[in-house]
């Protein structure tokens, strides 16, 4: 069955979906939430992507699966950068599509105020990001994430001088491209690294 796609635009986002509207809207408004929060304690960064970022919400996996590569069908959401935009395929009816939403975010973020860092540490900042909430009059960000944490209960964590190294950073980036569930325990890995050298912070939310 067919169904009707709005678009729904803000200051600086463009979401685009075959949902209910109330969800493109709520999306857009947690992320442009986000922009603000980064653009108030992240002086001389630039919160605006180079290119335009613009979110795709599909109602399930049939209508997104034409876009994505194979390994990425699985997954709440991915990332298809090109020349000329940034997309984002979510799912809302998977877990996390929020978070994915937050961690592609953050990497645009990173690339267009610094250029592209190590992976380690790209991964370990966009997961460390990705649990945003806001609460109140602040927002939150480096909470746990269940996955992660369940991943590296059955492994070891590697050391902030392992994953320095320039062939473990190449070879975290490889797995992190892949997409899907392969990428998670670098992921992991990344953001704990990340978590072991910052604490919770907090902002006045917008």
């Amino acid at each position: 069955m067919d169904h009707d796609w709005v678009e729904v635009r803000t200051a600086h986002f463009t979401f685009f979906s075959d949902l209910e509207p109330r969800f493109a809207t709520e999306s857009a408004r947690q992320l442009e939430r986000l922009r603000e929060v980064l653009s108030r304690t992240s002086p001389g960064m630039n919160p605006d992507p180079d290119r335009p970022f613009r979110v795709f919400l599909f109602r399930d996996s049939t209508g997104c699966s034409p876009y994505g590569h194979a390994s990425d069908l699985g997954a709440a959401g991915y990332e298809l950068p090109t020349r000329d935009a940034i997309y984002v395929v979510l799912r809302p009816d998977e877990r996390g599509a929020l978070r994915i939403l937050f961690h592609e975010y953050l990497h645009a973020f990173l690339h267009a105020s610094i250029g592209v860092p190590p992976p380690w540490l790209d991964e370990g900042l966009a997961e460390y990001s990705s649990t945003f909430r806001v609460s109140g009059t602040s927002a939150e960000v480096g909470h746990a994430v269940p996955e992660n944490l369940l991943l590296l209960r059955g492994g070891d964590v590697l050391s902030l001088g392992h994953l320095l190294v320039s062939a473990g950073t190449r070879q975290i980036s490889r797995s992190m491209r892949s997409g899907g569930r392969s990428s998670m325990p670098n992921r992991g890995r990344s953001f704990t690294t990340c978590s072991q050298h910052d604490c919770r912070e907090q902002a006045v939310a917008p």
